[in-house]
């Protein structure tokens, strides 16, 4: 079997040995992976076959270990790409918030992770991203007398024109195609307490430092999507599918639940909080940008944030 499973060394690989090291280790995972497929991914320049591969019908996507640099700071050289991006949140930090030129820079940088190296170690990621707080439920498993309430609700909202409806930390129903689709808030009271029920033996979460590094994908800027603002989001919702074949919701409102030393953490959003202020786009979707941290988050305890909160499961590869 191959070792390592790096990036550079995966890349020397014709498509038909890259199958059949995957076929090897699979069977050595804690996960029953099945249907082991090659796609190709792209961005920036950059190409990517690999392996995908599902678990319950969610899919996964292996992706090689890689040396790579997460973090941001001021760029040292002028850039018109980077310069204008800058130049506008600055602007909007300055007549929004009324910080001054340099209080404007000292903001900014202190909202990002720091500049380190990593070596992100090889595993499979969950390609899209799941709620933390509602859980999917089937309506036929409802029970006819204990919940008569919530099966009541079902059937007016059948009659109505309504696309969705939703009960605050209770419900939530949707209108989709295939009919309604009901949701069960969650009602863990703790980090360790989801975890316990929702990451079964053999899956784990990204920390932080690989989070932004597979959020970006190799990205040199603010956003996994470049600078652009303008370019990205007109999309509704905003949602990107990056060179490594992973999807993000890019949504101010929500955040991708990573673990910490200490405990977790929340990357790419904040809640809103910039969004709900009707700043200039640049500063409400700063939350998106790679790097940022919340630093407001300590405010909220598990049980306010948890209706915020998106993950998705990893299973690190045996090197």
């Amino acid at each position: 079997m191959m070792q390592p499973w790096d990036r550079s060394t995966w890349e020397t690989l014709i498509s038909s040995e890259k199958k059949e090291r995957l076929t090897e280790l699979l069977p050595l995972l804690p996960v029953p992976f099945e249907n082991l497929h090659m796609q190709i991914f792209e961005q920036f320049g950059r190409r990517l076959e690999t392996g995908v591969v599902s678990y319950e019908g969610r899919e996964f996507v292996f992706v090689p270990g890689e040396s790579v640099e997460v973090g941001w700071e001021y760029p040292k050289e002028k850039n018109s790409d980077k310069t204008d991006i800058l130049s506008r949140l600055e602007k909007s930090l300055q007549e929004d918030l009324l910080f001054s030129p340099q209080e404007a820079k000292i903001e900014l940088q202190q909202h990002m992770s720091p500049v380190r190296q990593i070596q992100r170690l090889p595993m499979f990621i969950e390609r899209e991203p799941f709620s933390v707080g509602w859980i999917p439920y089937e309506i036929e498993d409802l029970h006819p007398e204990d919940d008569k309430d919530l099966i009541d609700e079902i059937e007016k909202f059948s009659q109505s024109t309504d696309q969705s409806l939703e009960v605050d930390q209770s419900f939530k129903l949707e209108r989709n195609d295939d009919g309604i689709r009901l949701f069960i808030f969650d009602d863990s009271e703790t980090f360790e307490e989801w975890q316990s029920i929702h990451m079964e033996e053999g899956f784990s979460l990204l920390n932080e430092e690989e989070w932004e590094s597979v959020y970006s994908a190799g990205a040199d800027a603010l956003f996994p999507w470049g600078n652009d603002i303008e370019h990205f989001l007109p999309q509704r919702p905003p949602i990107i599918q990056n060179g490594l074949g992973l999807i993000f919701s890019v949504d101010p409102y929500l955040k991708e639940l990573t673990s910490t030393a200490e405990e977790f953490t929340g990357k790419g959003g904040d809640g809103g909080a910039y969004l709900h202020g009707g700043f200039a786009k640049e500063l409400a979707y700063l939350s998106t940008a790679t790097a940022f941290r919340d630093r407001e988050e300590h405010e909220l305890d598990w049980c306010e944030w948890i209706g915020a909160f998106l993950y998705r499961r990893v299973v690190r590869i045996p090197v």
